[in-house]
């Protein structure tokens, strides 16, 4: 589910109707719908008991910060075109993907 977010951003940066724009940003609010709970799930299932607050604090400090520096940086990618942010979303996500089944140990669950 979690790579449907950047599949619909690359589908989103080259979508040539407002139809098709507004399918592919409801499939990839789905797909990012589903990442908090994974995420926050992930975080608890890692981390021991005496771990979890400090962990979990962290978790909401990443979030919190692309909620502040995410439309700053759009609007510095809006420069470069009016799509370039999805492009810039869609890698991004596709480097996190990656890095997740590289560096990530297995949950316990």
């Amino acid at each position: 589910m979690h790579c449907f977010f950047a599949i619909s951003n690359l589908v989103a940066a080259t979508a040539n109707h407002f139809l098709l724009l507004l399918v592919v940003r409801l499939i990839g609010g789905m797909g990012s719908a589903t990442l908090v709970p994974s995420i926050m799930l992930y975080v608890i299932d890692i981390t021991r008991e005496k771990q979890r607050v400090k962990a979990k604090s962290f978790h909401g400090e990443s979030m919190s910060s692309g909620f502040i520096d995410g439309p700053g940086l759009g609007g510095l990618l809006a420069k470069f075109g009016t799509w370039t942010h999805f492009f810039a979303t869609a890698s991004i996500d596709l480097v996190a993907i990656f890095s997740c089944f590289l560096l990530l140990p297995q949950s316990q669950t």
